[in-house]
């Protein structure tokens, strides 16, 4: 009987889960290989529970790196608004103006005092609003719908008309079919195939017609026939075969009103009064119908729009080849709209410029395409639709005077749009203003000047513009004017809450660092658990276990109090004459606060408003406090590659190169390969143990078989 384990990975057991130990000697293998592998599980527990440690404590550093750098960033770095050594903070300014017509912000460089605001004219771009581009009307004619059932055979350059109106049965339309290509001497031939019908031919075939002659023919729309796979025939196949398919006499016509749609039956004897009379039941007075030699004209108030859809059997019941607006749809092709004065596109394409850049435009694409080119191009212009007023707007993206718009086009495309005799073109003009009594033009409504940023929305009187013996232009009051008054002071309030801010920053970062450093040992005596201790206890009492085990690991941590004593030690120092001290930031009097600072508030503000200067020169400079402030932080926390911090290089930063290249790192990599070393032994020496018990087992059992042959021969 061969009792052994033939488990190659290490595992948590001495036992082999293949065989019975102990059947002849009545040993408890299982128990006593245990037991002589106890020394190295021990081990391999103690190693594994210091791995374990390791990896917590690093998980603790990076913590604290990612606490120091988060207060280092908002407070040491330059580009935070909350950056305690620059010395924008400290020259900040606020202003204030008691005009609508002008905002106003201020840099560090303003200066402190009052300032008078004249504007006399904004600038403006250059401006053309087309004339009306549609009629603003919806024509409404004699019903055009065709109650035969006719398809046009096209054939090259040859185009031959099929009525298929008395056709009442599949062969029958086939018939009507070939005989249309034979009377006109046409290639090709239709021939029936499981109700529909297929065509052969030397010469490419298209197959259209009315909406009754396509459903005969199992179509929705026009069909061209394609050549095969040898490139000889062409060919094509039809839809199922409709012999019944007749003329509608009904159908469904949409008319909606400023986006409110509702839907009306029409007949093939066009407009009638029950359609009127159903249109102003639902519309009221916004749609009015007058009549005319043709039909009905369909308008709506100013501002208002009105377009007429449905299906191709419905428009053709109202005269109509496609649907129509008062205003410009402008999702539809420019090809396909009646703008003003009855004028339609026809072109293939279009070319123009504008401001000297070309264009070419297709005729099917739509007015939105259009706008888009436009106003992605280079022309230097916006174009815009309004529904409203049913015109196009073109304003230069440029404001000021001299930035005309230039519109060539020989097509005739502009014409149609609007941009004709009846546009109304406005230059662009300067802003003009007088600061303290000096005038000036700017281009833009929005400029700098000493520091302070002006925009400006308004015109603050009415003002004429002159010039003086000297030439300079003067501006002068016609009647009363609301000049604004700007007013610009230092930004104390800024200053006081950013220094604030830093104060309690630094009093909660050092709060949680000396809470970790402070923290009783207790992990010395809730070592992590082994998986056999795990499974002895709950969930809850894990999770406890494991509590303590993290309490106090970075007790005392040397790098950490040597980063609270250098913070500490920059605080209380002199910089130039001063110190946080004379400005009413102080140490706490209380020991266990292990340093932090108190506010004397008062004393603060009035340090700020007084003597805003020293408390620069205290923060700011390559000496300042704020610089050595910075200088600690990174000795301590910089995740550089080039040059970490000592708790970077100690514990690494995940994302960075120290990720993998750090003290701790290594220390693991060197656990990993004595547990791997300690594993490997424990399954050679269980291994071992277990074919030693496995050959006393043999040597027990053929000892009994021997006993019992001779017991056997001597009974016998």
């Amino acid at each position: 009987m061969n009792v052994n384990s033939t488990d190659s990975s290490y595992t948590n057991a001495s036992y082999s889960n293949k065989g019975v130990s102990g059947m002849m000697s009545g040993i408890d293998t299982e128990s006593l290989v245990k037991s002589m592998l106890s020394g190295i599980q021990t081990k391999i527990d103690r190693k594994t529970q210091e791995q374990q440690q390791i990896e917590w404590k690093q998980e603790a550093y990076r913590d604290v790196i990612d606490k120091i750098n988060s207060f280092q960033n908002k407070f040491f770095s330059l580009t935070s608004d909350t950056c305690i050594r620059s010395s924008s903070l400290f020259g900040s300014k606020s202003t204030e103006s008691n005009s609508s017509a002008v905002s106003v912000s201020a840099s560090s460089s303003a200066v402190v005092g009052e300032r008078k605001i004249d504007v006399a004219q904004l600038a403006t771009s250059t401006r053309i609003e087309s004339a009306a581009v549609t009629s603003g009307v919806v024509t409404l004619g004699a019903s055009t719908y065709d109650t035969s059932a006719t398809v046009t055979l096209s054939v090259g350059d040859v185009s031959i008309d099929a009525d298929l109106t008395g056709c009442t049965d599949d062969e029958a339309i086939c018939n009507a079919l070939n005989d249309a290509l034979a009377a006109e001497d046409l290639s090709g031939s239709f021939a029936l195939e499981d109700g529909k019908l297929s065509f052969t031919g030397a010469d490419e075939l298209k197959i259209d017609g009315n909406a009754t002659g396509l459903k005969k023919l199992g179509l929705s729309k026009a069909v061209t026939a394609t050549k095969g796979e040898d490139e000889t025939d062409y060919s094509l196949t039809t839809g199922k075969l409709n012999a019944e398919a007749a003329a509608a006499t009904t159908a469904t016509l949409s008319l909606t009103l400023d986006g409110i749609k509702k839907e009306f039956t029409v007949s093939t004897g066009g407009i009638d009064d029950a359609f009127i009379a159903d249109v102003k039941k639902a519309f009221g007075s916004g749609v009015t119908f007058t009549q005319t030699a043709d039909g009905y004209a369909l308008s709506t108030g100013a501002g208002r729009s009105l377009s007429v859809g449905g299906s191709k059997d419905a428009l053709n019941m109202v005269g109509l080849e496609e649907s129509t607006s008062t205003t410009v749809n402008t999702t539809a092709s420019i090809n396909s709209l009646s703008f003003a004065g009855g004028v339609t596109l026809d072109a293939e394409s279009y070319a123009f410029s504008i401001n000297g850049t070309e264009f070419t435009f297709d005729g099917t694409e739509s007015v939105s395409d259009l706008m888009n080119k436009i106003n992605d191009s280079e022309a230097g212009v916006t174009m815009s639709y309004n529904s409203m007023s049913n015109t196009f707007t073109m304003v230069s993206n440029t404001t000021g005077a001299g930035y005309d718009i230039d519109i060539q086009d020989d097509s005739g495309l502009f014409s149609a749009l609007g941009f004709n005799s009846g546009a109304v073109k406005t230059e662009g003009q300067n802003a003009i203003v007088a600061v303290d009594g000096v005038v000036t033009e700017r281009s833009n409504n929005s400029f700098t000047f000493d520091g302070l940023t002006v925009t400006l929305h308004d015109v603050t009187g009415d003002y004429t513009v002159g010039t003086d013996a000297s030439g300079k232009q003067t501006l002068t009051a016609n009647g009363a004017t609301n000049a604004a008054t700007i007013s610009t002071t230092s930004n104390t309030e800024k200053i006081y809450n950013t220094v604030v801010d830093f104060v309690n920053g630094y009093n909660d970062l050092i709060k949680e660092l000396n809470d970790m450093i402070h923290e009783k040992a207790t992990y010395k005596d809730y070592a992590p658990l082994t998986e056999d201790q795990e499974d002895e206890m709950s969930e809850k009492e894990i999770e406890k276990w494991n509590e303590k085990s993290k309490e106090g690991l970075l007790h005392n941590d040397a790098d950490i109090s040597s980063f609270l004593r250098d913070m500490r030690s920059a605080l209380y120092s002199v910089y130039g004459e001063d110190m946080l001290a004379n400005f009413g930031i102080d140490t706490s009097t209380d020991y266990k606060d292990y340093g932090k600072l108190s506010i004397d508030s008062t004393k603060l503000k009035s340090a700020i408003e007084t003597d805003a200067e020293s408390i620069r020169k205290l923060f700011v400079g390559e000496d300042g406090l704020g610089a050595r402030l910075n200088e600690i932080c990174n000795n301590t926390a910089s995740t550089s590659s080039g040059s970490p911090g000592s708790l970077v290089q100690l514990a690494g930063v995940e994302g960075k190169a120290t990720e993998k290249n750090n003290t701790l790192t290594k220390r693991l990599d060197s656990i990993e390969e004595r547990i791997e070393v300690l594993k490997a032994l424990y399954e050679t020496r269980k291994e071992r143990y277990w074919n030693q018990f496995n050959a006393m087992e043999t040597a027990l059992a053929n000892i009994n078989s021997t006993s019992m042959y001779l017991s056997g021969m001597i009974s016998g």
